[in-house]
């Protein structure tokens, strides 16, 4: 599995974690970055619409930036997230690091209208 394929199924996971609601799971697993849970929550929540699941092309497109003269090797995201099954212009800004034993981890960074 390549690095980007990778990416797409954690980025895949944290997106399905929002939209279920399981915050108190990202905060705990650290996915949540520099966010607390309540300012996750309420980014989400002062959205209209009700968050739900891109479809499975969206993970397949989305903006990945990798950072230059990084060790280990570091990416940026912007993912637009979905309201009433329609892409929004509410975006998921995330890190993402590979770790030297290879494990790749994302972190949010910020959720806001772009």
């Amino acid at each position: 599995m390549t690095d980007q394929q990778k990416i797409s199924q954690i980025l895949r996971s944290l997106v399905h974690d929002l939209v279920l609601g399981n915050i108190s799971l990202i905060v705990k697993d650290g996915r949540n970055g520099r966010l607390t849970e309540e300012e996750v929550v309420r980014a989400l929540e002062e959205y209209p619409g009700k968050l739900t699941m891109p479809p499975e092309s969206a993970f397949e497109g989305f903006d990945l930036l990798e950072i230059e003269n990084t060790n280990p090797p570091e990416w940026s995201i912007d993912f637009d997230l979905w309201y009433d099954d329609s892409q929004s212009d509410l975006t998921l800004i995330a890190s993402v690091v590979k770790k030297q034993d290879g494990i790749i981890e994302i972190a949010i960074d910020d959720i806001h209208v772009l």
